[in-house]
Protein backbone atom coordinates (compact mmCIF):
# COMPACT_ATOMS: atom_id res chain seq x y z
CA UNK A 1 0.00 0.00 0.00
CA UNK A 2 1.20 3.05 -0.82
CA UNK A 3 2.21 5.75 1.66
CA UNK A 4 0.93 9.31 2.01
CA UNK A 5 2.97 12.14 2.83
CA UNK A 6 0.93 14.62 5.30
CA UNK A 7 0.51 17.41 1.96
CA UNK A 8 -1.51 14.51 -0.08
CA UNK A 9 -3.39 13.78 2.38
CA UNK A 10 -4.83 17.00 2.70
CA UNK A 11 -5.42 17.62 -0.94
CA UNK A 12 -6.56 14.09 -0.75
CA UNK A 13 -9.62 15.09 1.22
CA UNK A 14 -9.65 18.05 -0.20
CA UNK A 15 -10.35 16.61 -3.55
CA UNK A 16 -12.77 13.70 -2.08
CA UNK A 17 -10.07 10.97 -3.25
CA UNK A 18 -11.22 7.69 -2.21
CA UNK A 19 -7.67 5.99 -2.16
CA UNK A 20 -6.51 8.47 0.25
CA UNK A 21 -10.00 8.81 2.47
CA UNK A 22 -9.19 4.40 2.75
CA UNK A 23 -5.87 4.79 3.64
CA UNK A 24 -6.67 7.19 6.34
CA UNK A 25 -9.48 4.99 7.75
CA UNK A 26 -7.06 1.82 7.69
CA UNK A 27 -4.31 3.96 9.44
CA UNK A 28 -5.41 6.31 11.38
CA UNK A 29 -9.19 4.97 12.64
CA UNK A 30 -7.06 2.38 14.80
CA UNK A 31 -5.51 4.36 16.59
CA UNK A 32 -8.71 6.41 17.49
CA UNK A 33 -10.39 3.42 18.24
CA UNK A 34 -7.74 1.97 20.68
CA UNK A 35 -8.02 5.70 22.22
CA UNK A 36 -11.44 5.72 22.63
CA UNK A 37 -11.98 2.56 24.17
CA UNK A 38 -9.14 2.61 26.80
CA UNK A 39 -11.12 5.80 28.02
CA UNK A 40 -14.47 3.93 28.27
CA UNK A 41 -15.81 4.02 24.84
CA UNK A 42 -17.41 1.58 22.27
CA UNK A 43 -16.65 1.01 18.62
CA UNK A 44 -19.68 3.31 17.72
CA UNK A 45 -18.76 6.18 19.38
CA UNK A 46 -15.49 5.72 17.50
CA UNK A 47 -16.29 5.39 14.35
CA UNK A 48 -18.71 8.30 15.01
CA UNK A 49 -15.98 10.35 17.10
CA UNK A 50 -13.53 9.62 13.44
CA UNK A 51 -16.20 10.98 11.22
CA UNK A 52 -16.88 13.77 12.94
CA UNK A 53 -13.67 14.14 13.19
CA UNK A 54 -12.97 13.94 9.29
CA UNK A 55 -15.79 16.17 8.87
CA UNK A 56 -13.98 18.81 11.34
CA UNK A 57 -10.36 18.80 9.02
CA UNK A 58 -12.26 18.75 5.91
CA UNK A 59 -14.31 22.09 6.89
CA UNK A 60 -10.84 23.67 7.68
CA UNK A 61 -8.79 22.49 4.70
CA UNK A 62 -12.00 24.06 2.89
CA UNK A 63 -12.27 27.30 5.06
CA UNK A 64 -9.22 28.01 6.10
CA UNK A 65 -6.63 26.36 4.38
CA UNK A 66 -5.25 23.73 7.05
CA UNK A 67 -1.09 23.76 7.63
CA UNK A 68 -0.19 21.19 9.94
CA UNK A 69 2.24 21.77 12.39
CA UNK A 70 2.66 18.57 13.55
CA UNK A 71 2.02 14.67 11.74
CA UNK A 72 -2.05 14.58 10.19
CA UNK A 73 -1.83 11.20 12.18
CA UNK A 74 -1.02 13.17 15.27
CA UNK A 75 -3.22 16.31 14.56
CA UNK A 76 -6.52 13.99 13.72
CA UNK A 77 -5.67 12.23 17.57
CA UNK A 78 -5.95 15.50 18.67
CA UNK A 79 -8.83 16.78 17.28
CA UNK A 80 -10.74 12.65 17.96
CA UNK A 81 -9.26 13.32 21.16
CA UNK A 82 -10.67 16.77 22.28
CA UNK A 83 -14.43 15.48 20.37
CA UNK A 84 -14.32 12.31 22.66
CA UNK A 85 -13.73 14.18 25.90
CA UNK A 86 -16.53 16.99 24.98
CA UNK A 87 -19.09 13.92 23.96
CA UNK A 88 -17.93 12.57 27.76
CA UNK A 89 -18.00 16.10 29.25
CA UNK A 90 -20.89 17.63 27.89
CA UNK A 91 -22.81 14.58 26.91
CA UNK A 92 -22.54 12.79 29.74
CA UNK A 93 -22.39 9.78 27.20
CA UNK A 94 -26.27 10.08 27.69
CA UNK A 95 -25.67 11.26 23.35
CA UNK A 96 -24.14 7.48 22.32
CA UNK A 97 -23.84 6.67 18.84
CA UNK A 98 -27.21 3.83 19.33
CA UNK A 99 -29.97 3.56 20.67
CA UNK A 100 -28.41 0.25 22.33
CA UNK A 101 -25.14 2.55 23.84
CA UNK A 102 -27.79 4.03 25.23
CA UNK A 103 -29.44 1.81 26.88
CA UNK A 104 -26.26 0.06 28.30
CA UNK A 105 -24.95 3.24 29.53
CA UNK A 106 -27.81 4.66 31.48
CA UNK A 107 -28.76 1.09 32.91
CA UNK A 108 -25.37 0.34 34.40
CA UNK A 109 -25.10 4.25 35.36
CA UNK A 110 -28.27 5.85 36.66
CA UNK A 111 -31.32 5.39 38.22
CA UNK A 112 -34.50 4.20 36.67
CA UNK A 113 -36.04 8.13 37.66
CA UNK A 114 -33.10 9.53 35.99
CA UNK A 115 -32.91 7.10 33.35
CA UNK A 116 -36.60 8.22 31.85
CA UNK A 117 -36.13 11.55 32.75
CA UNK A 118 -32.99 12.20 30.19
CA UNK A 119 -34.89 9.95 27.84
CA UNK A 120 -37.62 11.83 27.65
CA UNK A 121 -35.82 14.72 27.03
CA UNK A 122 -33.77 13.60 24.32
CA UNK A 123 -36.54 11.47 22.08
CA UNK A 124 -38.63 14.80 22.93
CA UNK A 125 -35.83 16.66 20.97
CA UNK A 126 -35.21 14.28 18.42
CA UNK A 127 -38.98 14.61 17.52
CA UNK A 128 -38.44 18.31 17.09
CA UNK A 129 -36.04 17.77 14.45
CA UNK A 130 -36.88 17.62 10.47
CA UNK A 131 -38.14 14.59 9.43
CA UNK A 132 -35.40 14.23 7.29
CA UNK A 133 -32.91 14.13 10.41
CA UNK A 134 -35.44 12.23 12.66
CA UNK A 135 -35.05 9.46 10.00
CA UNK A 136 -30.78 10.11 9.45
CA UNK A 137 -30.42 9.76 13.23
CA UNK A 138 -32.81 7.06 14.05
CA UNK A 139 -31.11 4.94 10.69
CA UNK A 140 -27.62 6.00 12.44
CA UNK A 141 -29.22 4.80 15.81
CA UNK A 142 -29.69 1.27 14.68
CA UNK A 143 -26.29 1.13 13.89
CA UNK A 144 -26.92 1.53 9.68
CA UNK A 145 -23.93 2.34 7.97
CA UNK A 146 -23.15 5.62 6.11
CA UNK A 147 -23.62 3.72 3.07
CA UNK A 148 -27.28 2.57 3.88
CA UNK A 149 -27.93 5.78 5.34
CA UNK A 150 -27.02 7.24 1.95
CA UNK A 151 -28.77 4.40 -0.14
CA UNK A 152 -32.12 5.15 1.82
CA UNK A 153 -31.84 8.94 1.87
CA UNK A 154 -31.27 8.95 -1.94
CA UNK A 155 -28.01 11.17 -1.28
CA UNK A 156 -25.95 11.67 -4.08
CA UNK A 157 -22.24 10.66 -2.18
CA UNK A 158 -21.09 9.78 1.09
CA UNK A 159 -19.58 13.02 2.06
CA UNK A 160 -22.77 14.76 1.99
CA UNK A 161 -24.37 11.66 4.16
CA UNK A 162 -21.60 12.07 6.41
CA UNK A 163 -21.92 16.09 7.02
CA UNK A 164 -26.16 15.64 6.95
CA UNK A 165 -25.64 13.41 9.52
CA UNK A 166 -23.18 15.44 11.41
CA UNK A 167 -25.28 18.65 11.30
CA UNK A 168 -28.42 16.78 12.64
CA UNK A 169 -26.48 15.15 15.48
CA UNK A 170 -24.93 18.32 16.32
CA UNK A 171 -28.39 20.23 16.10
CA UNK A 172 -29.86 17.29 18.46
CA UNK A 173 -27.13 17.79 20.91
CA UNK A 174 -27.28 21.63 20.96
CA UNK A 175 -31.26 21.59 21.10
CA UNK A 176 -30.76 18.96 24.43
CA UNK A 177 -27.70 20.64 26.20
CA UNK A 178 -29.83 24.34 25.95
CA UNK A 179 -32.66 22.41 27.78
CA UNK A 180 -32.85 23.58 31.26
CA UNK A 181 -34.50 20.43 32.14
CA UNK A 182 -31.55 18.89 31.03
CA UNK A 183 -28.92 21.14 33.29
CA UNK A 184 -31.32 20.70 36.12
CA UNK A 185 -31.93 16.66 35.99
CA UNK A 186 -28.38 16.16 35.51
CA UNK A 187 -27.50 18.56 38.68
CA UNK A 188 -30.21 17.25 40.50
CA UNK A 189 -28.92 13.53 40.18
CA UNK A 190 -25.27 14.56 41.00
CA UNK A 191 -26.27 16.25 43.88
CA UNK A 192 -27.96 13.34 45.71
CA UNK A 193 -24.28 12.10 46.06
CA UNK A 194 -24.04 9.77 43.02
Amino acid sequence: MKIYKDKEILDGIRQHDHKVLNYIYENVFPIIENMIINSGGGINQAKDVFQDAMIVVYRKIGAEGLILNCKFTTYMYSVCRNLWFQELKYGDRILGNSVRDLEEVQEADYDSEYKNAMYEIFDEHLQALSKDCQKILNLHFTNFSIEDIKEVMEYKNSHYTIDRKYRCKQSLIKRIMNDPRFKEIKNGYKNRGR
